[in-house]
């Protein structure tokens, strides 16, 4: 009789267990498949930055496209733009040209013509640019300021 009840008594416990051990495992299974969303990579918000740069160095390309070491000394708030550059940082710059519909860049354009002048700058040279972060292309410069 004892032995009964002892088993009238533990058979709830190992019921009431193995439910709390079946909702353990499904929410490792949604944990586990909510994770599979987070694994992508943020996407970064528009942004713009106009920024007071020192060229550091000039990286040419065989193709003929280059690529500007840039020690940032000023970013400016633009209220209507986030701005994610920071003063006190150095980036690698990428001219974003305007390109015809073959994509060649259009040598006559105002604003490829002043990209293009950078490629002859120097370690030192100061110029004033508008800057943009892309998730694939990295920070890209929009145009340069003349002052």
């Amino acid at each position: 009789m004892k032995n009964i009840i002892k088993l009238l008594a533990i058979l709830p416990l190992v019921f009431l267990l193995s439910s709390c051990c079946a909702d353990v495992q499904k929410e490792q299974l949604n944990n586990t498949s909510n994770s599979k969303t987070l694994n992508n990579p943020a996407s970064i918000a528009i942004n713009q930055s106009t920024v007071t740069a020192r060229i550091e160095d000039v990286m040419l390309s065989s193709s003929g496209g280059f690529v500007v070491k840039a020690f940032i000394s000023k970013v400016e708030e633009n209220p209507a733009y986030q701005s994610i550059a920071l003063a006190g940082r150095t980036y690698n710059l990428t001219p974003n040209f305007t390109l015809d519909e073959d994509k060649n860049i259009i040598e006559n354009d105002e604003r490829n013509v002043k990209l293009m002048l950078l490629a002859k700058g120097k370690p030192g040279d100061e110029f004033k640019a508008v800057i943009s972060f892309e998730n694939y292309n990295g920070w890209i410069i929009q145009e340069i300021i003349s002052e």
